[in-house]
Formats: structure tokens, sequence, C-alpha cells
């Protein structure tokens, strides 16, 4: 393998951090690597909500969505790779 298709590698590897992310669900055993953390959302809502889209800033691919937001108070619990993130 040549170097530039190693190099590519592993830039899709690091831009695809996101990926690595995992809900958390009730009685799922919690571990983390050094450069991993835990997020949790509280969405309160008035209406069904379709999704809220989690990105990881200056990556290429997105994390796990919040799907299918009940009305009232929904919690998630979210394993994520260290780094900066955004909402929609």
């Amino acid at each position: 393998m040549n170097l530039a298709k190693i190099f590519l590698l592993a830039l899709l590897w690091v831009m695809s951090a996101p990926l690595h992310a995992g809900w958390i669900e009730p009685g799922d055993e919690i571990s983390l690597k050094s450069d991993e953390g835990l997020a949790l959302f509280v969405v309160d809502s008035d209406g069904s909500l379709t999704n809220i889209r989690i990105d990881m800033i200056g990556a290429i691919f997105t994390a796990p969505m919040l799907k299918k937001l009940v009305v009232g108070r929904s919690l998630r619990l979210l394993k994520l790779a260290q780094g900066e993130y955004q909402f929609d």
C-alpha cells in the first residue's frame, strides 16, 4: 500500500470520529476511552420533533441523530469522541 492510500485512510478515520459515537440505553454497561465523553440530551417539547442532527465541527460524517422525539420530555445519553459539536 503506498503512502497516499495510507494517508487517505488515516484522514477518513480521523474525520469519521462521530461515527464512533453511540447511544447508551438503560441497563447498558458504560466504558469510555481516554478521548471519549458522555453527553446527556434533555429535550422539552410541546410538539413532536422528527430529529435533531449532531455534527462534529470539521468532520465529514455526522454523529447519530435524536429521532422521533415525543411531546413532553425526552432524555438520551450519548457517548461521543472528544471534539467540538453543533446541533441542527
